[in-house]
């Protein structure tokens, strides 16, 4: 009897390391089935990673360029004022552009002109230009300002008619210049006569 039961204790013991083996070679095969397939992730990503980081550095590359490219040639607004052209003669060289940035080089500039000839300019928002030329039977003049990054261009278009007489043309101009942006280190004039 105790034989039979020793047998018995054994053989359920031997089952059971046999039924607990195959146990734990089924965690085994899942163990290595799911190394496996995270080492393909790991050799995926070895591949994959330089890829999406280039494909991050072009993405940002494109950004930042269409970022800075944001300093293209604009259209700035003029206004035209009107100051009395002798005021202007007197004081300034045939095509000499005269930048005024501030209302007491505006009342110095213009002192022998009376302030009552002279309009007000709010000069904590705008820069006044100032100018004159000559030319053949002027027939038209136009002004255009564009900015391109921290460079202003001033063009000054002249249309002359047919004629013997040299006539005077008078400008005197506003520009928006809240944060006193214009200087005459960065204003370029341009001329332009045509017929």
């Amino acid at each position: 009897n105790y034989y039979f039961l020793s047998t018995f204790n054994l053989s359920d013991f031997w089952g059971g390391l046999q039924q607990k083996n195959k146990e734990g070679a089924d965690i085994m095969k899942q163990i290595k089935k799911r190394y496996k397939h995270l080492n393909t992730i790991t050799m995926k990503l070895k591949y994959i990673m330089p890829m999406l980081a280039a494909v991050v550095l072009l993405v940002a590359g494109i950004i930042l360029f269409t970022g800075c490219n944001k300093d293209e040639e604009k259209n700035i607004p003029i206004t035209e004022i009107t100051i009395p052209a002798n005021c202007i003669y007197k004081k300034l060289d045939c095509a000499e552009l005269k930048l005024i940035k501030s209302q007491e080089e505006y009342t110095s500039f213009f002192s022998e002109c009376g302030k009552e000839n002279i309009p007000d300019i709010d000069f904590s928002k705008y820069s006044l230009f100032v100018i004159w030329g000559g030319g053949q039977c002027i027939l038209k003049k136009n002004i255009n300002c564009t900015k391109y990054q921290n460079s202003f261009n001033i063009q000054i278009i002249i249309k002359e008619g047919i004629g013997a007489s040299v006539e005077h043309w008078y400008l005197s101009f506003i520009i928006k210049d809240k944060n006193k942006q214009i200087n005459n280190s960065n204003v370029k004039l341009t001329i332009i006569k045509q017929s």
